[in-house]
């Protein structure tokens, strides 16, 4: 039987023209070019391959790092807005409270968005009227009586308003100006403007300077801000007025911070400042007198380096260099032993097992 099939697939494979005996040298043996290309051409795909390896990482690091920056100052942004919502939500709440007549909250609040935001419109203003309202005098309230308004034409109304000025008439350069503005705000707007600026700032430094009004001149300064950016005079009596309402508010509350102030506007002959750091640094004096805490007071006094030369502070540098020196004391490392270089006792020979010297 395996006889006639292999009979069989011979005459086959001669019927179609194959010898199974005769080798298929074209189907097993490969030509020599098929063998071994060419080196270049065998070279030409590992080049690719190589720029290919070396751009992904260059590529990965450039991803990386605009990925970054752009996180970076996508934080910032958000940083930002979140200060800016936070101070316009704390400036509406001041408003509230300023309208309900919480005026030492609002204050609070106004000073809080001035922190966050010193560029804050309307900020410095509304902390003005919180001030204004907080310290005016208690006294029973007087039927105001409405002002006769002013029929004159707008030109004679400038005229007025223009003489007034010249002769330092500030309040009545401002409400002639004011009435000017509210019949036609079109008319020499420019002029008005800058005649408004100068009159709401020179009544402003006068209330400040001579009638001691810090919070109505603060409010002048503020006003003013709103037709020109404030010279650097104004800025200087803006800036000492401040200082001084702050002051002011942490008498009794924060006598360390109250006696720096005062001493800076002492320093400077400002109002009644001297008298007031004599107040707040026999307080302060007192109170360091009586702490216990001697490193946090002393690291607290050293902040300002109070000098001794100023007869009010003369109690308050006592007991500064006192803390300062007994915060040192507590906080210095044990002293070392040292060696005399004189022999040790021996244990020879005592009654009652006592180490007796030699000799």
């Amino acid at each position: 039987m395996y006889g006639i099939i292999r009979r069989m697939t011979a005459e086959k494979l001669s019927s179609v023209g194959l010898d199974q005996t005769q080798p298929n040298h074209s189907a097993s043996e490969p030509t020599q070019e098929t063998q071994s290309p060419p080196a270049n051409e065998r070279s030409r795909p590992w080049k690719g391959l190589r720029w290919f390896l070396l751009i992904i990482p260059a590529a990965l690091i450039i991803a990386a790092a605009s990925g970054y920056f752009a996180g970076v100052n996508q934080l910032e942004v958000d940083r930002r807005r979140a200060v800016v919502e936070q101070a316009d939500e704390q400036f509406k709440l001041g408003i509230e409270d300023l309208a309900a007549g919480r005026f030492e909250v609002a204050r609070q609040r106004f000073e809080y968005v001035i922190r966050l935001d010193p560029s804050h419109p309307d900020a410095a203003e509304r902390l003005a009227e919180a001030l204004l309202a907080l310290n005016a005098p208690t006294t029973a309230p007087t039927p105001i009586s409405t002002p006769t308004p002013n029929l004159a034409p707008v030109e004679d109304l400038f005229d007025q308003a223009k003489a007034a000025y010249d002769n330092q008439d500030w309040s009545g350069a401002i409400d002639t100006l004011i009435a000017l503005r509210a019949k036609d705000p079109s008319y020499r707007a420019v002029q008005v403007d800058g005649l408004l600026y100068g009159a709401l700032r020179a009544r402003a430094l006068h209330l400040i300077r001579a009638e001691w009004n810090l919070e109505q001149g603060l409010y002048d300064l503020a006003r003013a801000e709103r037709f020109g950016p404030l010279d650097s005079e104004a800025v200087s009596w803006r800036t000492s007025a401040r200082l001084y309402l702050s002051a002011n508010s942490n008498m009794g509350l924060k006598w360390p911070q109250a006696t720096n102030d005062f001493l800076e506007l002492c320093l400077a002959g400002l109002w009644d400042s001297c008298e007031k750091l004599s107040t707040a640094a026999d307080a302060y004096a007192n109170f360091m007198s009586e702490t216990t805490e001697f490193c946090a007071t002393s690291e607290q006094y050293t902040l300002w380096e109070f000098p001794p030369d100023i007869p009010a502070l003369a109690r308050v540098y006592e007991f500064g260099t006192y803390l300062v020196d007994r915060c040192e004391e507590l906080t210095a490392p044990p002293p070392e032993p040292t060696l005399t270089g004189e022999p040790l006792p021996t244990a020879t020979g005592g009654p009652g097992g006592e180490p007796t010297p030699e000799g």
